[in-house]
């Protein structure tokens, strides 16, 4: 998943992606672009939100490093839930590993929606945030653990930032230890 993108909404959530490349020589520009290429798309259903207009996926995350002894051992969180209902633990995060082929819903949910969700290497966990707080993962996705209840938007690690100016940065001290 090079290039996607989640939706949400009262049809479900959806991540969208390239399925693969179409190239063509003796296309006309309108059709196939300056490059003569052309991107196919495909749609997957998601288990995140509750197929309500405030519900869906708000952020996609990706880990791509192969760890060895595994080849492709790329895993995919999304996550989001009801912006409405900050509070509601519903089917807020969902992950994909490179080798399944359906997305599964967090058995441990995030404590409420979440707008943000990225892996930090050095810290070997994924945390996700929203407005009620954030949480980390340990086991990719599966479960989640609260870290904390503040206030946040977006993740760019190890910053953190919420609203009226609000940032933070992450200590690494604080994430609980396995």
């Amino acid at each position: 998943m090079a290039e996607e993108f989640g939706s949400g909404g009262s049809g479900g959530a959806f991540v969208y992606s390239v399925t693969s490349t179409v190239i063509c020589v003796d296309c006309s520009y309108d059709d196939f672009g300056a490059d003569k290429q052309k991107d196919i798309w495909g749609s997957e259903p998601v288990p995140v939100g509750n197929h309500t207009e405030s519900s869906g996926i708000f952020s996609i995350a990706a880990r791509s490093k192969p760890r060895p002894p595994y080849p492709d051992d790329s895993v995919f969180i999304a996550v989001g839930g009801d912006y409405s209902k900050p509070n509601d633990v519903s089917n807020t995060a969902a992950v994909k590993l490179a080798y399944d082929q359906a997305w599964t819903v967090s058995t441990t949910p995030p404590h409420g929606y979440r707008s943000t969700v990225q892996w930090s290497e050095p810290l070997k966990v994924w945390i996700t945030a929203g407005t009620n707080g954030s949480d980390i993962s340990r086991d990719d996705g599966r479960t989640w653990q609260p870290l904390d209840n503040g206030n946040w938007n977006a993740l760019s690690l190890p910053f953190i930032v919420g609203p009226k100016g609000r940032i933070a940065r992450l200590n690494p001290a604080a994430i609980p230890k396995p």
